[in-house]
């Protein structure tokens, strides 16, 4: 049964209002937009997918679902409607808009592609000078749009096609997105923004609607300006998130160098002809493109292109990757993009998936006068009412139809999210996830409340259980629990507890962090407690390698000591670019004997070193540190800052005082540092890095070993911390309370020579170069030189390493580790 209105009208004015509001909504209907309407397929009835439709002459228009469905609003009145779609000749139609929604569904036919006769005569492939050609205007194309304006609409799916039951003893649901056989879209979300854009890199992204499958509070993740690297105009494409290296644009100065080209023939588009070659890699493992693109006779620019990667052109985690972009006239001389569109897809543990992207771009503003007053480092901004459009506004403002898949999806999850908010709903959730089982003690244990937004997170068990030669065998224990109270807020208090079972000994602190404000960052800290800690606080040897040496070498390399203590911090970022920390503690301290000799090694013949004794004290300490980031761009979302970082280097002052006399304090220095980092992309060549130290103490008049500068040693074959450790070195013995200066320099050569090895390069090792350089007074000046490859087995890295000191023997050795960069 429908439901009817009521309408109670009061009076005769009322009565009056109302006809005339009926009448004018009649006969006023027809002067508002009209929508175009209807499916287009090839001559065998397949939906084209993301094929692009447009009105003549301008950029309005929009793009087809992957089943092949458009719809394009337009005003009441007369249009020539083309259809384009890469591979198949383009058609213009003409249309008369006289109806609210007017279907019209066409066929497009394959290109008609002719073949020139020099093709066959030729010595050389005739699309070898089309290259050349394009490559001579390349940088012109790239010049010629100094800025622009434009609106643009994004949508972002991923489905998983099949999945594993559980991975590592978890259940895989995605929160309940997967059907009966695993299988299911758990991302689905719309956005549309306003775009500015001017050279060399500035960028100004406006979401003003945002709408996510599931949950109607929620702001989209999608981001239009994150696909303007996508310009093959450019020599090189850096996709970060994909890979270390740049890829090579088909049309870039030196593409002759990494690619072969075919003309497949040509076509003619509206009086233009326009060339259709297809783009190789000299080198399987070479980052570049395989695939078609489009060039346009005489005027040399990119018509269209459909292009692809996969996991042998060094792209990290997706299988394969497909582009297509598709340009068109927005004035005489100027050709921009109308859409763009990335599918991908990948297997993880067991789990394949697979989804898309799309970006349609409409109401272009070419070479407008925009300043550098018009941008900031705001790069993307998400308007506070973005998620709050209804289902008419989508329906209006749509340029893409939903898939009935999409559909589905939207209606069955809307409907289900209030109930997915109950409390008998998230119980039921809670139930599963918080069941304990075998690989918990591998991966640490979670337990989650979520109706009351606390959830409650454990280290893995087994990496609790350590030895060294203080406490023996010792037991850590450490969980994190955190409280959502809102959405700029929330709490977290993490307790841990250790004990010794050589020593007798038990230690445990806590700390909690009360998280507000979010877009400054800012946060409050307080712990406290008696514990355990390295002399260096940087923990140059993890307690897992130092339990692996005492155990089986007969090496202890881990020295430590006991601190009862508390301690406060404070964190804010005052304006973008620049952050404060300030904080202060208090900690009574004693030294710690050993207690303990278990190992397979003979120990007699070689005893363990004694760990570092000192005399007890107190000590009272104040920290800050400022730390400044030029430019710093970043994303605001409501109730929410991201900091993306900066090309720029980044500046660190930091200062350290211990006040005597306060709460009983033994000891009086000073300490000031400054630090500075930046990583530096280089192109095919790889990326490099530095980071540069310079400190002193301008008071040491006592100072304790813990408090001293230490610097990152290792005397393990473990190689640690490759971007500011030293691999050779030991880790006190250069540590100092006068000036000194420290310097690394990194550079990943991304496989720049290994891919020019036949054979060699399947293997995918990267090459990696490192330079570090400490001085000090009392230790002299220490250099040390690596070569390594990395990207063994995906993780790990292998050095070989040089330690040259004018003071003492050079000394030289392996290191192996992994190389987190890599994950």
């Amino acid at each position: 049964m429908g439901i009817v209105p009521i309408i109670v009208l009061k009076s005769r004015l009322e009565l009056r209002f109302f006809t005339w509001t009926i009448l004018l909504c009649f006969f006023a209907a027809p002067l508002f937009g009209s929508v175009l309407f209807g499916t287009l397929t090839d001559e065998g009835g397949k939906p084209l997918a993301f094929a692009n439709v447009y009105v003549f002459g301008t950029t309005k228009g929009t793009t087809t679902n992957p089943e092949g469905k458009y719809q394009l609003e337009l005003e009441p009145g007369k249009y020539e409607i083309v259809f384009n779609y890469i591979g198949y000749s383009k058609k213009t139609m003409a249309v008369e808009m006289v109806h609210q929604r007017q279907e019209l569904n066409v066929t497009l036919a394959l290109e008609d592609i002719l073949i020139k006769e020099v093709v066959v005569s030729a010595k050389e492939d005739p699309a070898y000078e089309i290259i050349r050609r394009a490559i001579a205007k390349r940088q012109f194309h790239y010049d010629e749009v100094e800025s622009y304006r434009c609106m643009a609409y994004t949508k972002g799916l991923q489905r998983i096609v099949s999945a594993p039951e559980k991975i590592f003893g978890q259940t895989v649901n995605f929160d309940g997105s997967l059907d009966s056989n695993n299988a299911g879209i758990i991302y689905l979300s719309e956005s549309i923004s306003e775009l500015s854009f001017k050279k060399p890199d500035r960028l100004s992204e406006t979401v003003i609607s945002s709408k996510v499958s599931g949950n109607s509070q929620a702001f989209s993740w999608n981001r239009a300006g994150d696909f303007y690297i996508f310009n093959f105009y450019r020599n090189n494409i850096r996709i970060e998130f994909l890979s270390d290296r740049v890829f090579i644009s088909p049309i870039a100065d030196n593409a002759m160098l990494h690619y072969r080209y075919r003309l497949e023939g040509y076509f003619t588009d509206n009086g233009k002809l326009v060339n259709k070659i297809a783009v190789m890699p000299r080198r399987t493992n070479d980052p570049v493109f395989s695939g078609t693109i489009y060039i346009v006779e005489d005027d040399w620019n990119i018509h269209s292109l459909d292009l692809f990667l996969t996991k042998n052109n060094q792209m990290k985690f997706l299988d394969t990757l497909w582009v297509k972009q598709v340009y068109a006239p927005v004035n005489e001389s100027v050709w921009m993009q109308l859409s763009q569109w990335f599918e991908f897809n990948f297997n993880i543990l067991g789990i394949k998936a697979e989804g898309y992207f799309g970006i349609v771009y409409s109401e272009y503003e070419v070479n407008v006068p925009l300043t550098k007053k018009d941008f900031s480092n705001e790069v993307l901004r998400v308007d506070e009412e973005a998620n709050k459009r209804d289902s008419l506004y989508w329906e209006q403002y749509r340029p893409i139809p939903l898939t009935k898949e999409e559909q589905i999806d939207y209606t069955r999850k809307d409907s289900l999210e209030e109930l997915r908010q109950s409390r008998d709903y998230l119980r039921s959730v809670d139930k599963k996830a918080n069941k304990f089982n075998a690989w918990d003690l591998v991966l640490g244990y979670n337990y989650q409340n979520s109706y009351k937004k606390l959830f409650v997170n454990s280290m893995p068990y087994i990496e609790g259980f350590q030895y060294n030669t203080v406490e023996g065998f010792n037991l850590k224990l450490k969980a994190e629990v955190i409280k959502n109270l809102s959405k700029e807020r929330s709490l977290s208090i993490e307790p841990v507890a250790r004990y010794g079972f050589s020593n007798q000994h038990f230690n445990g602190k806590a700390r909690v962090r009360y998280d507000y404000q979010p877009v400054k960052n800012a946060y409050a800290e307080i712990e406290g407690g008696r514990y355990v800690y390295q002399f260096n606080r940087n923990e140059p040897i993890s307690e897992l390698i130092n339990t692996f040496y005492s155990l089986f070498i007969g090496r202890n390399y881990l020295k430590i000591f006991e601190e009862s203590f508390f301690s406060a911090k404070h964190r804010f970022e005052p304006f973008n670019g620049l952050m404060f920390w300030a904080g202060g503690s208090y900690g009574f301290r004693r030294a710690l004997q050993n207690t303990s000799s278990v190992s397979v090694k003979d120990v007699e013949k070689e005893p363990f070193t004694e760990n570092i004794a000192f005399e007890s004290h107190e000590a009272f300490i104040l920290s800050f540190s400022l730390q400044y980031r030029p430019k710093q761009r970043y994303i605001s979302r409501p109730h929410q800052k991201i900091n993306l970082g900066t090309k720029y280097p980044v500046f660190t002052l930091s200062y350290r005082k211990s006040i005597p006399g306060v709460f009983g304090s033994d000891l009086n220095f000073d300490f000031l540092e400054f630090r500075m980092t930046q990583p530096i992309p280089m192109g095919l060549f790889g990326n490099s890095s530095y980071s540069v130290r310079l400190g002193t103490f301008l008071n040491d008049n006592r100072v304790e070993l813990m408090d001293f500068k230490h610097f990152n040693g290792n005397q393990t074959v473990f190689g640690i911390n490759y971007r500011e450790g030293f691999q050779l070195l030991d880790y006190y013995a250069a540590s100092t309370t006068g000036s000194y200066a420290e310097a690394h320099f990194q550079h990943n050569f991304d496989g720049f020579f290994f891919n020019k090895i036949p054979g060699f390069r399947r293997l995918k090792f990267q090459e990696v170069f490192n330079a570090r350089f400490l001085y000090t007074k009392n230790y002299g000046d220490y250099t040390e030189l690596s070569v390594g490859i990395e990207n063994i087995l995906r993780v790990m890295r292998m050095d070989f390493v040089f330690g040259l000191s004018s003071r003492h023997a050079t000394v030289f050795g392996f290191r192996a580790g992994i190389d987190f960069r890599q994950l």
